[in-house]
């Protein structure tokens, strides 16, 4: 984790970076996988979900010894979480290379934060 991290030069490299590389690939209908940073990395497969995407940015800005949280939303009534991205409020910054930029939620009004 700490080559990753020391080949980009901060958070908002590491959301352009995961931008450019990472593949969307949804978890089967009947499961819920989470693969670990350290999986995805010594695969060489960088691919996966939403929570695939975030646990590695979470570990690479902890690494970079950078603060953020992991963001879980839901949709207004629903009772499950729906989506999850990492968020560095030192740069105001979302990283989550599964939803384009230009359409990233501006407030998370139905959210649970965990603090890295």
């Amino acid at each position: 984790m700490q080559f990753t991290a020391m080949a980009l030069s901060g958070p908002q490299a590491l959301d352009d970076w995961l931008r450019r590389v990472w593949r969307i690939v949804d978890d089967p209908q009947t499961a819920e996988y989470v693969r670990s940073p350290q999986f995805i990395l010594r695969c060489g497969r960088l691919e996966g979900d939403c929570d695939d995407a975030a646990t590695l940015a979470a570990s690479v800005l902890h690494a970079m010894m950078v603060r953020c949280q992991l963001i879980a939303i839901r949709q207004v009534g629903e009772s499950d979480f729906s989506h999850v991205f990492v968020y560095v409020p030192q740069a105001q910054l979302i990283i989550d290379p599964i939803i384009p930029a230009d359409l990233l939620p501006p407030h998370f009004q139905d959210a649970l934060t965990l603090e890295i």
